[in-house]
């Protein structure tokens, strides 16, 4: 018979296992919701916000993302483009930091800042910020993209006329909101400080669809934990 013990740690394990294999999705996070894990580079190059994503998580001591993976992108010290759809490099209350790398790492605060974008080919923007060369909107300025270790962003503008809109406030004003990051939607106005998001109406991210993805993954770990409870009292 299996000691009430070892049933609670094969429980954990399962736990454990369960969850960190879970792949997840950019539209299971509202708009400005944290985002602490690390993406698989090959994901955030290729794949969607509806898509799901590999993630891992950072390195308890060093803080760092396991080779293969990224913390997403930068936020700028300035005003701020579309870089990918997480945006790292805050502070808790919403104002620029700056990341570190190297033996040790700190990232910051990291949020996701999504969009929902259909590029000239029909395909969906990636989380990376990319469409494929030629392909973004019109009311999308690509002005530039950047690569480093086989990861690509690209960095895009919302189209405003023959320009663009500076979105925001330029002090960053109250640019969190009940534990969310807040991207400026109109001029003068409060929050992160932008150039205006691709996709979205007055440079804000597109709200998330009820997923109930979550709920079934609890369901799932709890039926394993009460599998092996019953066969360690047989």
């Amino acid at each position: 018979m299996v000691s009430p013990q070892n049933v609670a740690m094969l429980a954990m394990c399962a736990l454990s296992v369960s969850v960190s294999a879970s792949p997840v999705k950019l539209t299971d996070f509202e708009f400005g919701e944290e985002f602490s894990k690390c993406i698989k580079v090959e994901d955030w190059n290729t794949k969607g916000p509806g898509e799901d994503i590999e993630v891992a998580d950072r390195d308890a001591t060093s803080g760092c993302c396991p080779d293969g993976f990224t913390y997403g992108s930068s936020s700028n010290s300035g005003i701020e483009y579309q870089k990918g759809m997480v945006l790292c490099g805050f502070n808790d209350d919403g104002t620029h930091k700056g990341i570190t790398t190297g033996t040790n790492c700190d990232y910051g605060k990291c949020f996701v800042v999504r969009t929902d974008v259909t590029c000239k080919d029909d395909a969906q923007m990636t989380i990376n910020g990319c469409c494929e060369s030629g392909q973004f909107p019109d009311d999308c300025v690509n002005s530039g993209s950047s690569s480093s270790n086989d990861m690509k962003t690209c960095t895009n503008y919302k189209k405003v006329g023959s320009s663009w809109e500076n979105l925001g406030s330029t002090t960053d004003a109250n640019a969190m909101a009940d534990g969310k990051l807040q991207w400026g939607t109109s001029v003068g106005g409060d929050g992160v400080y932008n150039y205006g998001l691709c996709g979205a109406t007055g440079g804000g991210g597109e709200e998330s669809s009820e997923d109930t993805s979550g709920a079934i993954r609890v369901s799932a770990i709890a039926t394993i934990f009460f599998t092996l409870v019953s066969k360690a009292l047989i």
